[in-house]
């Protein structure tokens, strides 16, 4: 469900060579600091960004910051504050979080909560537009993004690698792993049937769209108090410029120069945040 949200002040960004954004239409990635693995889960938050990527040029969808989260309620998947301002995503399962959950799974909660972007309730609108991104997505997967959409990312195929050390191999295993008849199987678990509404009374559909609703409500947030705060996070910059944070930064140096006597109030933990354009 898409809720609004506001979020916390931006903090300095640190730089790194060893990841490059999979799209310029998500500005940011963070996985949780408190959790194990967390450098894993950001490359599990890239592999998804890239699957998802020529779905959201086509549409024109933009995401601020693409996260970890891990709600208290275990049935908890997905979250959209502000239409895409920030999407969170549950990757590991609520009992066992060293562990990850099937790629599969995690890009269908990521396309669900990308169909916020445009409708807010699980309404016949809603589902109508996310059973065309899951054909769509399928589409892509097939016949490979190249011949589909003339998209190509900056890994120059759709899954390709991002990283230039031994894990690319163990990345891209992953990604080849997912696949169509594997991803069909998981859909029912992500809040929706295949499309088979062909000859259905609308009687009959009106009874499914208000079952999808209330299977969907149970896992699809609507509380931004599900949503982690920034010093939860580890952010990583993935914008081409990170415009902003450079501004920041200036404003940041030149007070510190202006009025070196001032008295520094105490600030909000720092969070870790990259730059990844960086050469």
């Amino acid at each position: 469900m898409v809720v609004k949200g506001r979020f916390s002040k931006r903090a300095r960004k640190q730089e790194s060579p060893h990841l490059k954004s999979p799209t310029d239409q998500i500005s940011k990635i963070a996985s949780l600091q408190k959790l194990p693995q967390r450098d894993e889960a950001l490359r599990i938050l890239h592999d998804i960004a890239i699957q998802v990527a020529p779905l959201m040029r086509e549409h024109g969808f933009k995401v601020g910051l693409l996260c970890e989260f891990n709600p208290r309620s275990p049935n908890l998947l997905g979250l959209n504050v502000n239409h895409g301002s920030k999407v969170c995503i549950r990757l590991r399962p609520a009992n066992n979080l060293n562990t990850f959950m099937p790629m599969g799974e995690l890009v269908g909660t990521m396309l669900h909560e990308l169909t916020h972007n445009r409708f807010g309730p699980h309404d016949a609108a809603f589902y109508g537009f996310l059973d065309k991104l899951r054909t769509r997505f399928e589409e892509i997967q097939v016949r490979g993004a190249l011949e589909t959409t003339g998209y190509v990312g900056f890994n120059n195929v759709l899954g390709g690698s991002f990283r230039s050390n031994a894990s690319v191999n163990v990345n891209s295993a992953r990604l080849k792993k997912l696949a169509i008849a594997g991803y069909k199987s998981e859909r029912r678990k992500l809040g929706g049937e295949p499309n088979g509404n062909s000859g259905k009374s609308m009687r009959e559909l009106i009874a499914e769209a208000t079952e999808r609703r209330l299977k969907d409500s149970k896992w699809c947030g609507e509380e931004t108090e599900n949503a982690p705060e920034d010093d939860e996070l580890v952010i990583i910059d993935i914008t081409e410029e990170g415009e902003f944070e450079k501004e920041e930064s200036d404003k940041i140096k030149k007070t510190e120069k202006d009025e070196p006597k001032r008295k520094r109030v105490k600030s909000q933990p720092e969070i870790e945040i990259v730059d990844l354009t960086s050469d």
